[in-house]
């Protein structure tokens, strides 16, 4: 590669390259999901002597001393580029809007900055196979090979970048690390994509270079006629025209258009603790693997007339709905077709709930999210203790992907169903054999067989197409925070809600049992306990709620087996836990399968996965308030202390409900519960910053496209 230092100065930086710049230091936001044009890598490679590692691979950049950051230093950027990637502002949402393109401004997008440059102030995420290559000798048997790599490098890595397959390609060649560093660029680690939705109260302010103008009148325009009035300018005098009502208008849709207003588009800040501050939600996504192919676009114009007129896309066949058709006077006032294009792009990735558009990439859709491949989300605020420390709060931490895969299954590539069907059909022409020569086939052949089958017929039905980190999403999204969190130098702590919270908000379903003299069983099941997340809305709780509008009744019957309580309860995996909780108390109880979920969640996995995290760096996890005063579960200890006394006659006389009244005051603002607390000093956050973390865990794990991995040993 060469070196920016050894050639002369280069000419100042274009607009979109000054923007790349800037995208890439944190000072705006890098689009989500269009990829950059090959002319503008062709551009950005002439300009800086960065090249693509090749056409349709995106670019990893090297690490702090690379021609990025000197690029960077260039143009006045800011040095600490950072992972997280804001909505494309010039993508889809952009063109609902009507604006268009300016004569002379050229579109272009870029792609998310991952990798090992993710953080330059600090490491972030590293591979541990890029960090185990340097164990290795220059050249090896592909055995010795595989041995050090295994290790001390993630199985789930190896697998999902080949490394197995290729080291057996090898034969008894030996290995050279620089044939194993360009398989590895072949085939990158799946490094997420980071993407915030809110944060800060205010908007960020504008890059250095860019300025709103007014923009005059188009000569000729219609009489009546909404115009672009306003134009945003970047660094090299190119700009961008829109329309606005006034100069506080324009300077909110300059900004919307650099994704620098991002306070206002959450979706779930109504389920947090009071007393949080600047909610943000984070969304970690893959990459689309479907390469987008604009010839497949068709555009079909309906014109009304001269000026108006809506348009039609479709990719492939697929419809992607109708839009309005208003362009600019240069285009005879409809939409330049790169525009539509573009548009189609971000339709055919992720669809558009509101004009019920699908999308068409084979992507995984969330219901939470409008954004495609998320693969895990979290949902935080910015808390002040008690003592006086600032710090992060985590509401939630969930996978939508791996909670459906968990259920319904994965998609499993071909390379993975063929050799599992050859197996198959081998088996059962074997046993069928046995029999036909009246003979008993082996247990273990027809076991195979059965377990074969059903995991072929589950792929075939499944929906939910596959992903890493099936186990290890968890830490991903802790590892996340944790590193977001050591890049804030107000931050002293980092805290994860308790399954407590999480029961209170959104309830649980609850069995009751007893076994009557027959040998059967008398079961009560609800579907919807508790849980106040409706609360606001002046519902009441979620199982109230339910059972006034008849979506959830309480069942009293009588069952005899495992399947009858399936069918009561209509989960077959809840059914046979609850089995067994029946077998063992007979005599009678209770089981609240979703609460107990919440318990294994957040009290245990989550909770020892952050402590097993920051114990490397010398911190452990503490269960602490968030907030002065009483937690609600000591003022609820008093108020069932006041029941009992009066109802044993021994509370003062009158005094009963003032007393409740002051409880009930003082619950209202009172700490939900107490939480998980990781507190970290400016040592503990400087070695973070420093060392960062593993993308993926060191414990091994089946390969990719197993629908029943093993559980992470950590």
């Amino acid at each position: 590669m060469p070196d920016p230092q050894a050639r002369p100065k280069p000419k100042p930086p274009t607009f979109w390259q000054t923007l790349r710049a800037l995208q890439a230091a944190g000072v705006a936001p890098v689009p989500s999901h269009a990829s950059p044009p090959p002319t503008g890598l062709e551009a950005l490679s002439k300009a800086t002597g960065i090249g693509p590692s090749k056409v349709g691979e995106r670019y990893v950049p090297s690490p702090a001393d690379s021609p990025l950051q000197r690029l960077l230093q260039f143009v006045g950027g800011a040095s600490r580029p950072r992972s997280v990637a804001a909505a494309d502002p010039f993508g889809a949402d952009a063109y609902l809007m009507g604006q268009g393109e300016a004569p002379g401004f050229t579109m272009g997008s870029v792609e998310p900055m991952t990798g090992l440059a993710a953080f330059a102030k600090g490491r972030g995420f590293y591979s541990r196979i890029e960090e185990a290559l340097k164990l290795l000798p220059k050249s090896a048997h592909p055995n010795k090979v595989a041995s050090i790599l295994k290790a001390n490098a993630s199985a789930e890595e190896l697998a999902f970048r080949q490394v197995p397959e290729f080291l057996a390609s090898k034969g008894n060649t030996p290995v050279t690390a620089a044939e194993l560093s360009a398989h590895l660029a072949a085939h990158p680690a799946p490094m997420p994509t980071v993407k915030v939705k809110g944060g800060p109260p205010s908007a960020k302010p504008m890059p250095p270079g860019y300025r709103i103008e007014p923009l005059a009148p188009s000569p000729g325009a219609p009489r009546g006629a909404t115009q672009r009035n306003y134009t945003l300018i970047g660094p090299d005098g190119s700009g961008r025209a829109f329309y606005a009502t006034d100069a506080a208008d324009a300077q909110m849709m300059a900004n919307d258009m650099l994704g620098l207003n991002t306070q206002d588009n959450t979706k779930f800040a109504q389920y947090q603790l009071p007393g949080g501050e600047q909610y943000r939600e984070t969304l970690l996504t893959l990459p689309i693997q479907e390469q987008f192919d604009p010839s497949k676009v068709k555009i079909i114009r309906n014109r009304r007339s001269a000026t108006q007129g809506s348009v039609d896309l479709e990719y492939d066949g697929h419809p992607l709905g109708r839009w309005a058709d208003d362009g600019p006077i240069s285009n005879n006032y409809m939409r330049p077709e790169s525009e539509l294009i573009e548009m189609a792009k971000g339709l055919w990735a992720s669809g558009s709930k509101n004009n019920s558009v699908k999308p068409v990439a084979n992507a995984f859709t969330s219901s939470h999210w409008d954004d495609p491949n998320v693969l895990v989300h979290t949902r935080a605020n910015e808390r002040t203790l008690p003592t006086g420390e600032r710090g992060r709060f985590l509401e939630e931490v969930q996978s939508d992907w791996h909670q459906q895969g968990k259920e319904k299954g994965y998609q499993l590539p071909s390379e993975v169903t063929a050799p599992m069907d050859a197996e198959y059909r081998a088996l059962v022409h074997k046993n069928a054999a046995a029999w036909e020569a009246g003979q008993t086939p082996l247990p273990a052949d027809v076991a195979r067989a059965q377990e074969l089958e059903a995991a072929l017929m589950r792929a075939d039905n499944a929906t939910t197409p596959d992903a890493p980190f099936k186990d290890a999403w968890p830490d991903l999204a802790l590892k996340q925070q944790l590193l977001e969190t050591a890049e804030d130098p107000n931050a002293q702590w980092l805290g994860l809600s308790s399954a407590d919270t999480q029961i209170k908000r959104w309830g649980s379903e609850r069995l009751r049992w007893t076994q009557t003299p027959t040998g059967n069983w008398r079961v009560t099941y609800e579907p919807q306990v508790g849980g106040d997340a409706l609360a606001g809305q002046g519902i009441g709780d979620m199982g109230a709620a339910g059972l006034e509008r008849g979506h959830i009744t309480n069942a009293d019957t009588f069952i005899r087996n495992e399947a009858d309580l399936a069918r009561l309860m209509g989960d077959k995996e809840k059914a046979a836990k609850a089995w067994k909780r029946l077998q063992a108390a007979p005599d009678g109880g209770e089981y609240l399968p979703r609460a107990e979920g919440f318990r294994q969640q957040y009290d245990e996995n989550l909770r020892n996965k952050l402590a097993k995290m920051i114990g490397k760096f010398g911190g452990t996890v503490e269960r602490a308030p968030l907030s002065g005063g009483r937690t609600k579960a000591q003022i609820d200890a008093e108020m069932d202390a006041l029941h009992d006394a009066v109802f044993q006659g021994t509370a003062p006389a009158g005094s009963y409900q003032n007393q409740l009244n002051r409880l009930q005051a003082e619950r209202e603002t009172a700490v939900s519960d107490l939480a998980w607390l990781a507190r970290l000093t400016p040592e503990m956050k400087r070695q973070i910053r420093e060392k960062g973390l593993p993308l993926m865990s060191l414990a091994a794990l089946a390969a990719l496209g197993s629908s029943t991995p093993p559980k992470e040993a950590r």
